[in-house]
C-alpha cells in the first residue's frame, strides 16, 4: 500500500450505533448488565482515538528539509566548480622523476622526444618560427607536442626564454611545464620547485603560474616563487604586482612583499628584502636568522648531497651571505664557525650535530 493512501472510514455515528447494537444484542446472557456496559465503554474509547497517520504524511516536511540541507553544498560545489586547466592536468599525469636521480637537465618536447643538456647551467631560448636553442645547439620544435617540460636536477640550474619573451630562472631540483606555443589564451605554466620570473608585459593576456594549490596571475612583473614538495610555498614580489589565489582567497601583493602558504593555514604576508630570496640566481644564499634546517635543505639540493641533521642543530639559526660557487666543505665550515654546528663526512653523506 502506498504510504500516502488512506482508506475511507465509516462515519463515527454509524460505527457507534452498529457496535452498540452488537454489544447489547450479542445474545451472551452470561454477561451482566454492568459487564456489557463496561465492554461498550472500552469499545467506545477505542473508536474515539485519532487514526494513526503514515510516517511520511506526518514527518515528510522534516525529511525534505534534511535532504535539502545535505544536498545544498553538493549542488553549490557542482555549480561553482572551476575547470582544471589542461596544462595542470598534463603536469599531474606526468610520472614523478626524482631530481637526485638525474645527472643532467632534461628538456622534454611533448611526451616523446627528450633532450639532455650536459652543461651545469642550461640556457634554453625559443627563436622565431619552430626552432629553439639549447645552449649553442639549435633544435626543431616538435609540432605535435602541446606542452614542453624542463627538469632540473640537483647541483644544476636553468634559464629559459619562453615563446612570449618572458624569462624564467629555475633553481636546483625544479620542474617547469609550459605550452609549446603562447597565444592569447594560454600564457600559463606549472612550476614545481623554485623559479624567478621576469614576465613580458601583455595587459590583454595575463600570465599565470600554477604551483601546488596556488595560482599566481601577473601582467608584467618580476617575482620569485618557491614551491618544493613538502615545504611551505613562498612568493616574493620584486616589481609590478601579482594576484595570488590560494585557499579560496585572493591577495594582491606589492613590491617587497612575501606571501607564505602552508596547508590549512591563511596566507601570511610580510615585508622583506627581496635579494634574500633571489640571490640563488647569482649562486649565493643569503640567510637572515634562518634555521639550519632550512639552509641545509637548500645546500643539499645545490650540491646534490645527502645531509642529515640532528633535531637540536636543526633549530639553530644563521645569518650571512654564502657564496655557493665555493666548495660545499668551505660553505659548511663558514656556517660552523658562526654556530655550534659540527660536521661529519661519511659514505657520501654529511651528518650535522
Amino acid at each position: 500500500m502506498d504510504l500516502f493512501d488512506q482508506q475511507e472510514e465509516p462515519a463515527p455515528e454509524r460505527t457507534e450505533a452498529s457496535v452498540a447494537a452488537l454489544a447489547k444484542a450479542a445474545g451472551n446472557e452470561r454477561m451482566s448488565a454492568d459487564e456489557r456496559e463496561a465492554l461498550w465503554n472500552r469499545i467506545h474509547q477505542n473508536m474515539n482515538r485519532p487514526a494513526k497517520q503514515p510516517f511520511l504524511v506526518v514527518h515528510g516536511w522534516k525529511v525534505a528539509a534534511a535532504l535539502l540541507v545535505l544536498l545544498a553544498p553538493l549542488v553549490w560545489l557542482q555549480i561553482n566548480r572551476t575547470p582544471v586547466p589542461a596544462i595542470v592536468r598534463y603536469a599531474a599525469a606526468m610520472p614523478d622523476i626524482d631530481a637526485d636521480t638525474l645527472s643532467a637537465t632534461r628538456l622534454l618536447l611533448g611526451k616523446q622526444q627528450g633532450v639532455q643538456v650536459s652543461q651545469q647551467n642550461a640556457v634554453i631560448s625559443y627563436l622565431q618560427g619552430d626552432s629553439l636553442q639549447v645552449n649553442n645547439e639549435t633544435l626543431a620544435q616538435n609540432k605535435a607536442a602541446t606542452f614542453n617540460t624542463v627538469l632540473v636536477p640537483y647541483a644544476h640550474t636553468a634559464q629559459i626564454t619562453l615563446p612570449d619573451g618572458s624569462r624564467v630562472w629555475l633553481n636546483a631540483g625544479s620542474k617547469l611545464v609550459y605550452p609549446t606555443v603562447f597565444n592569447n589564451n594560454n600564457r600559463e605554466v606549472v612550476l614545481e620547485g623554485e623559479g624567478y620570473f621576469e614576465i613580458a608585459a601583455n595587459a590583454a593576456n595575463p600570465f599565470k603560474v600554477y604551483a601546488g594549490d596556488a595560482e599566481v596571475r601577473v601582467l608584467g612583473t618580476a617575482f620569485n616563487l618557491s614551491s618544493y614538495k613538502n615545504e611551505k610555498q613562498q612568493l616574493v614580489l620584486c616589481s609590478g604586482s601579482v594576484l595570488l589565489a590560494a585557499g579560496g582567497a585572493e591577495s594582491l601583493l606589492k613590491p617587497g612583499q612575501l606571501a607564505e602558504l602552508q596547508p590549512n593555514e591563511p596566507v601570511k604576508i610580510s615585508q622583506v628584502i627581496t635579494r634574500h630570496y633571489t640571490a640563488w640566481k647569482e649562486h649565493h644564499l643569503v640567510a637572515d636568522h634562518t634555521t639550519l634546517d632550512e639552509i641545509l635543505k637548500k645546500l643539499a639540493r645545490y650540491y646534490n648531497i645527502k645531509i642529515d641533521i640532528s633535531p637540536m642543530a636543526a633549530k639553530e639559526t644563521f645569518s650571512g651571505d654564502l657564496d655557493l660557487q665555493n666548495k660545499m666543505e668551505v660553505v659548511l665550515h663558514t656556517i660552523a664557525n658562526a654556530t655550534s654546528m659540527h660536521c661529519e663526512y661519511a659514505d657520501g653523506r654529511v651528518n650535522i650535530k
